[in-house]
Protein backbone atom coordinates (compact mmCIF):
# COMPACT_ATOMS: atom_id res chain seq x y z
CA UNK A 1 0.00 0.00 0.00
CA UNK A 2 0.96 3.21 -1.03
CA UNK A 3 1.70 6.01 2.07
CA UNK A 4 -0.09 9.09 1.75
CA UNK A 5 0.96 12.21 0.24
CA UNK A 6 2.65 14.67 2.26
CA UNK A 7 2.02 17.58 0.92
CA UNK A 8 -1.06 19.21 -0.83
CA UNK A 9 -0.81 18.10 -4.24
CA UNK A 10 -3.67 18.75 -6.90
CA UNK A 11 -3.75 17.91 -11.08
CA UNK A 12 -5.25 15.32 -13.10
CA UNK A 13 -2.79 13.04 -11.94
CA UNK A 14 -3.08 13.26 -8.53
CA UNK A 15 -6.99 12.72 -9.01
CA UNK A 16 -5.52 9.16 -10.61
CA UNK A 17 -3.51 8.46 -8.17
CA UNK A 18 -5.91 8.68 -5.57
CA UNK A 19 -8.70 7.36 -7.44
CA UNK A 20 -10.78 10.65 -7.30
CA UNK A 21 -13.78 11.52 -9.54
CA UNK A 22 -15.30 14.89 -10.03
CA UNK A 23 -17.21 16.27 -6.97
CA UNK A 24 -15.49 13.99 -4.27
CA UNK A 25 -14.72 15.87 -0.99
CA UNK A 26 -11.40 15.59 0.09
CA UNK A 27 -9.86 16.74 3.64
CA UNK A 28 -6.57 18.68 3.25
CA UNK A 29 -4.15 20.15 5.98
CA UNK A 30 -1.74 22.94 5.75
CA UNK A 31 -1.52 26.80 6.79
CA UNK A 32 -3.97 29.63 5.32
CA UNK A 33 -2.40 32.23 3.74
CA UNK A 34 -4.04 35.43 2.12
CA UNK A 35 -7.23 35.35 3.45
CA UNK A 36 -10.07 37.17 1.52
CA UNK A 37 -13.34 37.36 2.73
CA UNK A 38 -16.38 37.03 3.29
CA UNK A 39 -16.96 38.76 -0.17
CA UNK A 40 -20.33 39.99 -0.77
CA UNK A 41 -21.38 36.62 -2.38
CA UNK A 42 -20.87 35.38 1.00
CA UNK A 43 -17.96 33.51 0.07
CA UNK A 44 -14.35 33.40 1.45
CA UNK A 45 -10.97 32.73 -0.50
CA UNK A 46 -7.87 31.58 0.94
CA UNK A 47 -4.88 29.64 0.13
CA UNK A 48 -3.54 26.70 1.58
CA UNK A 49 0.37 25.84 1.91
CA UNK A 50 2.99 23.96 3.09
CA UNK A 51 6.58 23.38 2.92
CA UNK A 52 6.75 22.44 -0.35
CA UNK A 53 3.16 23.63 -1.99
CA UNK A 54 0.26 25.41 -2.49
CA UNK A 55 -3.49 25.27 -3.86
CA UNK A 56 -5.91 27.63 -4.03
CA UNK A 57 -8.90 26.83 -1.59
CA UNK A 58 -12.47 28.33 -0.96
CA UNK A 59 -15.54 28.29 1.39
CA UNK A 60 -18.76 28.80 -0.05
CA UNK A 61 -21.54 30.33 1.26
CA UNK A 62 -23.32 27.68 2.82
CA UNK A 63 -20.46 26.24 4.64
CA UNK A 64 -19.51 29.70 5.17
CA UNK A 65 -22.74 30.61 7.35
CA UNK A 66 -21.94 27.54 9.56
CA UNK A 67 -19.15 27.98 10.63
CA UNK A 68 -18.84 28.02 14.42
CA UNK A 69 -15.68 30.41 14.44
CA UNK A 70 -14.52 33.77 12.35
CA UNK A 71 -11.81 32.84 10.40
Amino acid sequence: MEAPARTLERGRGDRDRFGLRAGDRVRVRGEVSGYRGPHSSGHAYFTLKDEKSRIDAVIWRGAFSKLSFMP
